[in-house]
């Protein structure tokens, strides 16, 4: 298993299903996140940031980061990691073979087709292959509840 990451660590894992299935709900938050980063630098707020004082008089921007937390908030919830907001790429965290892996997923892709190592990046990525898919089967049931890990 990788340095760093271990069952405890890792928080909520999921198979390749799971992370297709909620996409149903994953995909318009993300794309909601896309459109409203684009929309907070067209007002030149770097939505990384956390002091917005300066623009705190800009109305229509602070709403825009209220709801731009929101959005993010309820990806936590699902347990999928927003990587990079103006492209909406986010990784859901797996295994394969025992070690743990990121199921990569962007806007305009119709389900996560990709996989790549938790320690490398979106450049890394490799096609899900039939060994990939039976491995992943059995990804350890991480964060979930008794009754969740019996569905």
């Amino acid at each position: 298993m990788a340095e760093g990451h271990n069952l405890t660590t890792m928080g909520k894992t999921f198979t390749l299903d799971e992370a297709n299935r909620s996409l149903i709900f994953v995909a318009p938050v993300v794309k909601e996140i896309k459109t409203i980063w684009n929309e907070l630098m067209t007002f030149k707020v770097n939505p990384t940031q956390t002091e917005f004082a300066e623009y705190s008089k800009e109305k229509t921007a602070r709403e825009k980061l209220n709801r731009l937390k929101i959005c993010m908030s309820e990806l936590t919830q699902v347990g999928c990691i927003l990587k990079e907001p103006l492209e909406g790429l986010v990784d859901f965290p797996s295994f394969y073979r025992d070690r743990p892996v990121s199921l990569c997923w962007h806007v305009g892709e119709e389900q996560a087709d990709f996989w790549h190592p938790s320690e490398e990046g979106y450049e890394n990525r490799q096609a899900i292959d039939e060994d990939f898919m039976e491995w992943n089967d059995k990804v350890p049931l991480v964060g979930r509840s008794e009754a969740e890990a019996k569905r």
